[in-house]
């Protein structure tokens, strides 16, 4: 199975909170960068992000990062 593949799946499970703690696949670095990177609110396009970051992140924690920080943007609004 394909790196790509198995981001993929996580980033579905992270989506729906079936994984809550992201730490032990995505730094804490990574997650900021993924964020200032792609400003506030939620991630649609990793391309634009890719871009801006360069070699510094990799796809699949892009994918993983952009689904753990839309989830938390989601409960955000819900709760605020």
């Amino acid at each position: 199975m394909a790196r790509s593949t198995v981001a993929t799946h996580l980033a579905q499970l992270i989506d729906c909170d079936e994984i809550g703690d992201v730490s032990r696949l995505v730094s804490g670095t990574a997650l900021a960068a993924v964020r200032n990177a792609a400003g506030e609110g939620l991630i649609a396009q990793l391309s634009p992000i890719k871009e801006k970051l360069g070699d510094a992140v990799s796809y699949e924690e892009l994918h993983l990062a952009r689904a753990f920080l839309n989830r938390s943007a989601r409960e955000g609004a819900r709760s605020g």
